[in-house]
């Protein structure tokens, strides 16, 4: 018996659907983040809409994915070696559920601050009135 799966995976035609597959969706998450971002900054931040504002997004979105693709390698490498590849997959899982849990609390609190803020405005504005 040979010790071969149906899928080869060493062959180069995968890898080349498989980068090509990545850097699509990376491409689409550019697309999608950048007004994302641009939003953000214009509304919550309150910052004016400009050229220099579409730039700085636009550059610290580029500089910190390559960070990502730099230093995710070496990190994915090197928990491969020491933990095998299932584990470091469900490490970075749970990895993944704590930020998001992070930011889901991150975001109900903001959400509840403006809430309190909205309810003071209009108090004020009520007062002002009478």
């Amino acid at each position: 018996m040979s010790n071969s799966s149906i899928l080869d995976v060493h062959e180069l035609y995968w890898y080349i659907i498989g980068l090509s597959c990545s850097y699509a969706g990376l491409a689409i998450s550019l697309i999608l983040a950048i007004p994302s971002i641009l939003d953000s900054c214009v509304n919550i931040l309150g910052y004016r809409n400009t050229t220099v504002l579409k730039n700085t997004a636009t550059t610290l979105n580029t500089t910190f994915i390559t960070i990502g693709e730099i230093f995710g390698r070496l990190i994915c490498g090197v928990l491969y070696e020491f933990v095998g590849y299932e584990n470091s997959n469900y490490l970075l899982a749970g990895l993944a559920l704590i930020v998001f849990i992070f930011y889901l609390i991150v975001y109900l609190t903001s959400q509840k601050n403006s809430q309190i803020l909205d309810i003071d405005s209009e108090s004020r504005m009520m007062s002002s009135f009478s």
